[in-house]
């Protein structure tokens, strides 16, 4: 997560937010090896050290716990605002896939290299096994409710309170009731437009100069490793099976952003 002194950021996994921390990194001077030195005391020292640090203004910026969720923001800083990235659900299920962490981790992935296509899984075995039987890696306590798909369960343990309470839940508007009223009040920036949304929502802090900012609109995304060709949509992995099978398992991400839902966008 990034921490400034009108905010917190949380970083979904693979919604842009490693876009994000660049811009703050070059607004804050700070550079890569800096913030790598912040995470690693703050693993080695107790954090409160470093909490005392940026509470005292001695410094405005801090990066650490990368993948931290809302319920792992620092009690002094739950206050904040915070701000964190959403997707369309189709393109992030693909690009998890062309990133392929799960392949040079495949220990944290049951029933991978079991999988008669290890270690080349296509888009749809790799899809398969997504919302099969990596949806419960993060709630092995509870019994995950076995329609959500991957995104939504990510989303729920980022962004709500007790996600162990609402993954577990069957019906179905008891569980969107429940990631409604659960969720902490996060704003939310579209990573297909994050130049544009980041830049507007640093604009109205006022800790920044538009003469400071003024390189975040042109800035070029930052491409991750196995990066997709131009021609690979996302519309281009997806069977119609596929697609109607993501429409379903994440329908509470397509309720709570309808700009997404095809079906409202024909």
């Amino acid at each position: 997560m990034n921490i400034t002194n009108s905010f917190v950021f949380i970083h979904m996994p693979k919604t842009g937010g490693t876009f994000v921390s660049s811009v703050l990194r070059k607004l804050h001077h700070t550079g890569r090896l800096h913030d790598v030195m912040l995470r690693k005391e703050s693993m080695l020292f107790a954090k409160y050290k470093l909490l005392k640090l940026i509470k005292g203004k001695q410094i405005d910026y801090l990066e650490f716990n990368k993948h931290g969720t809302c319920r792992e923001i620092p009690v002094e800083y739950r206050n904040l605002p915070i701000l964190s990235c959403i997707r369309n659900p189709f393109d992030w299920y693909v690009s998890n896939y062309k990133y392929a962490w799960w392949r040079s981790h495949p220990q944290d992935y049951p029933g991978l290299q079991d999988h008669s296509k290890w270690p080349n899984l296509g888009f749809s075995e790799y899809l398969s096994l997504s919302n099969a039987e990596w949806v419960k890696i993060l709630n092995p306590n509870v019994t995950v409710n076995s329609s959500l798909g991957r995104f939504t369960i990510l989303f729920i343990n980022y962004y709500c309170e007790h996600p162990d309470e609402v993954v577990s839940l069957q019906d179905d508007d008891a569980l969107f009731s429940a990631i409604q009223s659960n969720m902490f009040p996060i704003t939310f920036m579209e990573t297909s437009n994050l130049n544009s949304e980041l830049y507007q929502i640093l604009l109205s802090t006022g800790d920044y100069t538009t003469e400071q900012m003024k390189f975040i609109l042109n800035k070029e995304k930052i491409s991750p490793r196995n990066q997709r060709k131009a021609i690979e949509t996302w519309q281009s992995f997806f069977s119609n099976e596929e697609k109607n099978d993501i429409y379903y398992r994440d329908r509470f991400l397509f309720k709570l952003f309808p700009r997404y839902d095809p079906l409202t966008n024909l």
